[in-house]
């Protein structure tokens, strides 16, 4: 705390006595009065003491003191008393072009500059305490997305945007049914594609035939059982989210030409072709009640886990539909389930998000 010891007037003189007023009254005290006035005020024996934050007020004084960090200081020579005249029309301080802007900055980082060494614990202290919340509000974030993609590709594997659509006859007509269009089975050209047209989501779709019952696997004397054939299009092993670990997929002239080419399953393949790579190799497949037949293998699929009993991707043994027909039973070769891939839920964000 500074302490002023004002000494007002001369002997004897009862008004010479400290005055307090407040801000505005102070101001109107320095503008208001004119020259001559505080002249013949400052010849009665009185002063006034201002305290102020605008230089402004502070030149019109005839001696300025300045206080600063709690030590008083010379008066700067930016605030020498100046004659008293009209006062210019303030100018704006608010910059007006690129010059002023880096004018004031040019002014304005020496003065930072200096306040930061002259508390440098205070400053240490305060950038410590930017770097932690702005680390901590970007490590939020990297979380939250990390997240957040973890958990759409998940929902993706598991199926979020695929739909199964499955078509079964309805033994319940009877004669006395009237108006009932008796369902066979879908047709791709009448059924599906409309079904594309009109909702646009719909990106692609396979036709899913399974075959039920017990089915077997040969290749030299080496089989295995419990194997799943199915009948799809070339568009089913995206849907699915199946990937090739080698050889190549299905294609729209296999389908067309009904080629006896098949890709195997991981398990199929590393059971049947010990020390032997299974690319081009043919293989049997018999099953309960139909006639064996046989396909060129030309890939296989990764591996893939369930949690389904009854359902064992390894075990999958995919060929075109239109081979599977031909070598199916009627109702095997009956196209009663279509899957179908809606528009994706996440995608990757650009390196610009």
């Amino acid at each position: 705390m500074i302490k002023f010891k004002v000494r007002t007037g001369g002997p004897g003189d009862e008004d010479a006595r400290p005055v307090g007023c407040d801000v505005t009254t102070a101001y109107l005290a320095v503008d208001g009065l004119e020259a001559q006035a505080r002249e013949e005020l400052n010849r009665q024996g009185k002063t006034i003491v201002l305290i102020t934050h605008d230089s402004e007020v502070a030149r019109r004084c005839k001696h300025t003191l300045i206080v600063r960090d709690g030590k008083l200081q010379n008066a700067s020579p930016d605030l020498a008393p100046e004659p008293d005249r009209a006062r210019p029309k303030a100018k704006s301080l608010a910059p007006s072009g690129l010059l002023d802007w880096a004018r004031m900055v040019r002014s304005a980082l020496p003065l930072a500059w200096g306040n930061l060494f002259r508390n440098k614990v205070k400053s240490f202290l305060t950038m410590i305490g930017v770097v932690v919340g702005v680390s901590a509000v970007l490590a939020m974030v990297t979380f939250a997305r990390f997240t957040e993609r973890g958990i759409m590709a998940s929902f993706n594997e598991m199926g979020a945007n695929k739909i199964s659509v499955d078509g079964r006859r309805n033994w319940r007509i009877s004669a006395k049914s009237k108006g009932t269009i008796a369902f066979q089975e879908f047709s791709l050209s009448k059924d599906i594609e409309p079904l594309r047209r009109i909702f646009p989501e719909v990106t692609r779709y396979s036709p899913a035939l399974q075959a039920w019952g017990q089915y077997t696997v040969s290749y030299a004397g080496r089989s295995i059982e419990q194997v799943r054939p199915m009948g799809v299009s070339p568009s089913y092993l995206p849907i699915a989210n199946r990937r090739l670990r080698r050889g190549v997929p299905l294609s729209e002239f296999h389908v067309d030409s009904r080629s006896p080419v098949c890709v195997l399953g991981f398990e199929i393949a590393q059971r049947l072709f010990v020390g032997e790579a299974p690319g081009g190799q043919i293989v049997f497949v018999s099953g309960d009640n139909s006639s064996a037949y046989s396909c060129r293998v030309i890939g296989v699929l990764e591996p893939q886990s369930s949690n389904s009993e009854w359902f064992k991707p390894d075990l999958q043994l995919i060929m075109p539909y239109t081979y599977f027909q031909s070598v199916s039973s009627f109702w095997q070769s009956q196209i009663e389930r279509v899957v179908l891939e809606t528009c994706l839920l996440y995608t990757s964000p650009s390196p610009r998000d």
